[in-house]
């Protein structure tokens, strides 16, 4: 009888442990994400994708719900085959390549932003309707920077008025959120919403062919948020694009995609539409750098910082943190350590950190692909201070960043060799600031989600989305299994050589 009873103990014991872990993850993503909203309202230049964090609302609009299957049921899937779209057959997809080098998407991109009312003096890129680059989730999506699907989408929704595929494109198309506008931080929209200037900025191409709407009765199109306060599946006819938005990753939020049109927007780069945290484009690509004339290095007299509140994350972080503690001094702010700074001195936090400190460790809670959070963006780069990054693949970084903008932990073979070269960069101001070359040589940019969203939609009437032969898992299951993140307290990616 007490060997039960201590069964049940210990089986207690860890269902508690799980449970605050998975409290405390969700805390730390509502956190950061009211925050990155407040500061990325008045810089419009941030990417969308970032501003639609909040957590305001958490009620599902619902329609007719399967309580048992937890789907929530939409549409007459009777009518799939009498409301589908019509498919150009003639006008498939030709070649289907992006420009071999991203020069030519940036400077294209650039162009079209700056002088959309003047007219564009570079060339084209969605000028042949038979030739159209393939803008779907791509094969291989750990590509390098080349490989740019968010700038030609970008593109697309700023050239559809003025390409030979402008008369395909008039058709109105609705897009139906089951979320509130406002949990979108959309307050002044009003259902249905068609796309405006405001919405679009740079992007004429594609004002006024989409409608965003509350109203679940008919739609092109829907955006199902998925996370751990989302968790619900809608079922929906199969003409309909179900797009899955995730800004967590698989480790925290899951979904299972079967159908063609079951579409991913998140930060993976092997999404439908991806939807980065922060989006860096060079102004040219052939200039990364320039001399700079603030000495970054003056005045501080602090090593590194870190705010957390989520002592516990899949990576294990901390243990990352206290290693370094050894060797270099490491300021701890948040319920994870001594220091305090609390949220609502935000202000007066980050100025703080732009001030004292010399580097930020801009650490995720799970070492996933492609997955570089507001730690990164808003933490560090907007701080002037250089970021110490732990979390998406070595490559990954160098795709999203600017060059020579941040030092990743596994350059180092271990914890006491980046303590190493912290210190030399701390006793060496020429070097130190050798990172801030990058700043003036480009922005980061509003991504536009909602207008690239729109602009897949009526891109899928052309080229539809590519066949899905078997179900694409998005869990900690699948994504361990296809080595899209690292086991629990897994630090390197390259564990050959290197261990936690």
């Amino acid at each position: 009888m007490t060997r039960c009873y201590l069964k049940r103990s210990a089986k207690t014991a860890i269902f508690i442990m799980i449970a605050f872990i998975m409290v405390f993850a969700m805390i730390d993503t509502r956190n950061r994400y009211n925050s990155y909203v407040m500061s990325i309202e008045s810089d419009p230049f941030h990417s969308v994708a970032t501003a639609v964090r909040r957590r305001d609302n958490l009620r599902l609009v619902l329609n007719k719900t399967d309580d048992a299957s937890n789907q929530v049921i939409i549409g007459d899937n009777e009518l799939d085959s009498q409301t589908g779209p019509t498919i150009d057959n003639e006008a498939m997809i030709g070649d289907g390549h992006l420009p071999s080098d991203n020069g030519s998407l940036t400077l294209r991109f650039w162009d079209l932003a700056n002088n959309s009312s003047r007219g564009a003096k570079t060339r084209g890129i969605f000028t042949e309707s038979n030739h159209l680059p393939y803008l779907w989730r791509p094969e291989k999506p750990h590509l390098s920077r080349d490989d740019d699907r968010v700038l030609a989408q970008l593109i697309l929704a700023m050239e559809a008025t003025n390409i030979s595929l402008s008369g395909r494109l008039t058709k109105m198309k609705t897009i139906y959120l089951p979320d509130s506008f406002r949990w979108w931080s959309k307050t002044k929209w009003r259902s249905p919403h068609v796309l405006q200037d405001e919405d679009c900025p740079g992007n004429p191409g594609i004002l006024r062919k989409c409608a965003f709407s509350q109203d679940r009765d008919s739609m092109d199109a829907l955006i199902t948020v998925r996370d751990a306060f989302h968790t619900r599946d809608f079922t929906v006819p199969s003409h309909v694009l179900r797009f899955y938005f995730m800004l967590e990753s698989p480790i925290f939020s899951h979904a299972n995609l079967k159908r063609s049109n079951d579409l991913m927007a998140t930060f993976y780069r092997g999404s439908d539409v991806n939807t980065p945290y922060g989006k860096w484009v060079y102004h040219d690509p052939a200039i990364k750098f320039k001399t700079q004339e603030k000495d970054y290095a003056a005045g501080k007299s602090k090593m590194a910082a870190i705010f957390t509140s989520n002592c516990h994350p899949w990576n294990n972080r901390m243990g990352f943190v206290r290693e370094l503690q050894k060797h270099i001094s490491v300021d701890v702010y948040g319920s994870c350590g001594q220091m305090n700074c609390p949220r609502y001195n935000q202000r007066e936090c980050y100025d703080m950190l732009k001030k004292d400190y010399r580097f930020y460790l801009s650490f995720e809670n799970s070492n996933c692909r492609d997955y570089v959070t507001e730690k990164l963006f808003m933490n560090a780069y907007e701080n002037d201070v250089i970021p110490i990054v732990l979390g998406a693949h070595p490559e990954d970084y160098k795709a999203m960043c600017p060059e020579k903008s941040y030092i990743h932990v596994e350059d180092f073979p271990n914890p006491v060799e980046l303590a190493k070269y912290m210190k030399h960069l701390a006793n060496t101001p020429d070097e130190y600031n050798s990172y801030f070359r990058w700043k003036d040589t480009g922005r980061f940019i509003d991504t536009n989600f909602f207008c690239r969203v729109c602009a897949m939609v009526h891109y899928a009437d052309i080229i539809p989305p590519p066949e899905r032969k078997t179900d694409f898992r998005w869990n900690s299951d699948a994504a361990l299994t296809n080595k899209l993140c690292l086991p629990s307290g897994a630090w390197y990616w390259n564990a050959s050589s290197k261990s936690s």
